[in-house]
């Protein structure tokens, strides 16, 4: 009960912090919280844990993200919702496996999950937890994923697994030789057609999307959740209204995935690109105008 109550509270206060970014200004306030976060996960964090069912290996700067911002999320409850037995998904930037293995229960043994995940670390916690789940439905590919197929290196986040480029931040990271794949040319010849695509790839989502036309034209009632970053997007080279022009054109109504409050809120195009003028981050759910958007809203 104590861990729970812990695990409660700090969620409420990270919660009030993400609604108010200003809070983090107040020296006071970002102290408390930082200290707050190293209590908690004193008391709480865990290397291995049961989530519905599902075990999963985590390594240590992960433990709160997932439990409490992943598993408890309002991301999770939308893919539940938008995701069936029998569906054929696209995970981009699969990280240690969170959405991957949900996702792989989700579509059952009918339904296939392609799992995309460049970092050498994060890979080995990826294959760990499809392994302790003995899940069969889960192609995994040590790859990144962007318009073309080379090679370059991944710079690596000092701060936890979730923010490695495919680009030079020049900001002296670290970094490792890896494989990047046009999905286009990895999907040539095979004629399976996606119902869900998520992508969080850290400025190389938009080059992911320029990279699978082909892909696109086959699934048509393929939805989208995908991280709106502008100014990666910039610092990788891509553009990001040739994105929302490109999805306008593949008849696609967009909405702002707002998990501090629990809610999606519909965004017009022009709103979307003064987003990405001005460098506003947010995470988009893409849903094809055909389909049904009325009782998917009813399930939320």
């Amino acid at each position: 009960m104590k861990k729970e109550f812990l695990l409660y509270c700090f969620k409420k206060h990270f919660a009030l912090a993400a609604k108010h970014p200003n809070l983090w200004n107040y020296r006071p306030i970002a102290s408390y919280l930082g200290r707050m976060k190293t209590f908690v996960l004193s008391q709480c964090q865990s290397d291995l844990v049961n989530l519905d069912g599902r075990t999963m290996s985590l390594p240590e700067n992960e433990f709160l993200h997932l439990m409490l911002f992943e598993h408890e999320g309002f991301v999770t409850k939308v893919v539940k919702n938008l995701v069936k037995k029998g569906n054929n998904v696209l995970v981009l930037g699969a990280n240690i496996g969170y959405w991957t293995c949900l996702i792989a229960e989700l579509v059952g043994e009918s339904g296939k999950v392609f799992a995309f995940e460049p970092s050498p670390d994060n890979f080995k916690f990826l294959q760990k937890n499809v392994e302790l789940n003995d899940y069969k439905n889960i192609v995994l590919e040590q790859k990144a994923v962007a318009d073309k197929s080379y090679q370059t290196k991944l710079y690596l986040s000092e701060g936890g697994s979730m923010d490695h480029r495919i680009y030079d931040t020049h900001t002296d990271r670290e970094s490792v030789n890896i494989d990047v794949v046009k999905l286009d040319e990895y999907f040539s010849g095979n004629d399976i057609v996606f119902d869900f695509i998520k992508s969080d790839i850290q400025g190389a989502d938009f080059a992911a999307v320029q990279g699978m036309h082909s892909l696109l034209k086959k699934s048509l009632d393929v939805n989208f959740i995908i991280e709106f970053s502008p100014e990666k997007a910039k610092e990788y080279g891509s553009n990001p209204d040739d994105f929302i022009d490109n999805f306008v054109k593949l008849e696609y109504d967009f909405y702002e995935l707002w998990w501090h409050e629990n809610k999606l809120i519909p965004i017009s195009v022009g709103k979307l690109k003064e987003y990405a003028k001005n460098d506003i981050n947010t995470n988009l759910l893409c849903l094809k105008r055909k389909f049904d958007q009325k009782s998917f809203f009813k399930t939320l």
